[in-house]
């Protein structure tokens, strides 16, 4: 398909792709829209269907919770098990924070020590037997793996609840002098406001790394009450989104009252599916006596340059020859196009970070495909066994890094060397974060082939995008 030497697939996804993912309702098409016409080359893969279920859970709640900035960073996370008894946790990051190792230590301590008090060190497990000396100490722990990840979250929004606090308050004292809803309802709100204020106080009061057992036992019981006053919310959010929408009327800097409920959810909902994970007997494989390496990667800044002097004109035209082929005449679509990608390319950075998750692919790739010459043992946080298929991401990788992932996997068929891997595609919003990077997976057959499966992919979306 590629006829006219244009088989970089960089430009596509830049100047053309990424300013029409920004006004498409879904991308990319739904896939009932061509059941008729169009075969859609490869469905987005089912995590039930391949095994894979129980190890994304976790490793998306890793990436979610590795994230130590509130705005602007994101984290992919892979687990590799050697056949040596460790356990390698790879972070990929595009701002590394050394913090993230401490967390990550401190975390991983104690989901395996609320493994082993569940599963003691007999199998099959005998949690059901436990003494109640051995059911308080779990107990314990499970309040000190939810107070290490609300610690860490609480960090990461302190800011915001610095900066917006004061709209919050105004809201309340604005929304207590109405009379709108029932009792039950702004009970609830009330409660939710004082409990919110309870946590920052504990948190602006407290050394998060000092703090006594008995402000921790707070603090957790407070966030296990506000998860539950922020669900009773969430089901009359029609009424409350009315009273934010009243108040933002007389006060135009707007309300961070709902942002704040969000992440006191999140937070908390993470480390209820952690301790989940810790207490699964089906996890034995990663959290039972193995010793915890972890490493970093800072995503890298590719120079985009070289996108600038091609020839947009000979893509587009690529585009449209692609069109005729699959969906009949389409003589009118490239009018316009040579202005909207003029004004494009003047907004464009000429650099591109590398996506997270697309460093951990040519990493893990590349370190299965080094030579044994050059390999000199497995060591530390150093291997040649391939990670666990999926890949944690801690948001929903883009379109283009989710159909490099496609590209990777039509590669690897038959590949003893390498693997299907996977990340989270379950969203309806798969657009383009630019600008966007390909890595180097380390030797140019394998990066041919990928821009060529990729590239292709990318002008049968286009057409089917046009179509719908």
């Amino acid at each position: 398909m590629c006829t006219t030497g244009t088989g970089d697939p960089q430009p596509l996804l830049n100047f053309f792709i990424k300013p029409d993912s920004e006004y498409c309702r879904s991308w990319p098409p739904d896939n009932k829209d061509f059941r008729r016409r169009y075969r859609w080359p490869e469905p987005f893969h089912d995590l039930e269907n391949k095994g894979l279920n129980r190890a994304s859970t976790v490793l998306d709640v890793l990436s979610a919770v590795c994230n130590f900035k509130e705005y602007g960073q994101f984290t992919a996370v892979s687990l590799t098990l050697p056949p040596d008894g460790r356990v390698i946790i790879t972070i990929a990051q595009n701002g590394i924070n050394m913090e993230v190792i401490h967390f990550i230590h401190e975390l991983w301590a104690s989901l395996t020590n609320l493994f082993s008090l569940h599963h003691n060190t007999q199998w099959p497990p005998h949690a059901e037997k436990m003494s109640p000396m051995e059911r308080q100490e779990a107990r314990d722990q499970t309040k000190h793996i939810l107070f290490v990840v609300h610690r860490h979250g609480f960090r990461r929004a302190a800011h915001t609840f610095d900066k917006g606090w004061e709209e919050c308050t105004s809201f309340m004292k604005f929304w207590e002098s109405t009379t709108s809803g029932d009792t039950k309802l702004r009970n609830i709100i009330r409660r939710a406001f004082k409990l919110m204020a309870a946590i920052r106080n504990i948190i602006h009061n407290s050394d998060l790394d000092r703090i006594s057992d008995i402000r921790l036992n707070v603090l957790v019981e407070f966030m296990h009450e506000l998860y539950a006053s922020s669900e009773a919310l969430f089901r009359e959010r029609i009424t409350l989104n009315k009273w934010i929408d009243e108040f933002q009327t007389v006060n135009k800097d707007g309300i961070s009252f709902a942002h704040f409920l969000k992440e006191c959810l999140s937070v908390h909902s993470y480390g209820m599916r952690l301790c989940h994970f810790a207490r699964s007997c089906g996890n034995r494989h990663i959290l039972h006596e193995r010793t915890l390496y972890v490493k970093t990667l800072r995503c890298e800044a590719i120079n985009l340059q070289h996108l600038f002097d091609v020839d947009l004109d000979s893509y587009g035209y690529t585009l449209f020859d692609n069109m005729q082929r699959i969906l009949g005449q389409w003589q009118k679509w490239y009018s316009g196009y040579p202005e909207r990608i003029a004004k494009w390319t003047e907004k464009l950075e000429k650099t591109g970070i590398i996506h997270p998750e697309l460093m951990l692919l040519s990493h893990h790739h590349q370190q299965a495909t080094l030579p044994p010459r050059l390999f000199h043992g497995e060591y530390g946080c150093e291997t040649r066994t391939l990670p666990l298929e999926y890949f944690g991401t801690s948001k929903p990788p883009c379109y283009g890094c989710a159909m490099t992932f496609r590209a990777y996997r039509k590669k690897a068929n038959g590949k003893k060397w390498t693997s299907q891997f996977f990340v989270q595609e379950q969203t309806i919003h798969l657009k383009v974060c630019a600008p966007w990077a390909l890595p180097s997976f380390g030797d140019e057959a394998s990066d041919n082939h990928i821009r060529y499966h990729l590239f292709d992919q990318l002008l049968v979306d286009y057409a089917k995008f046009h179509a719908y």
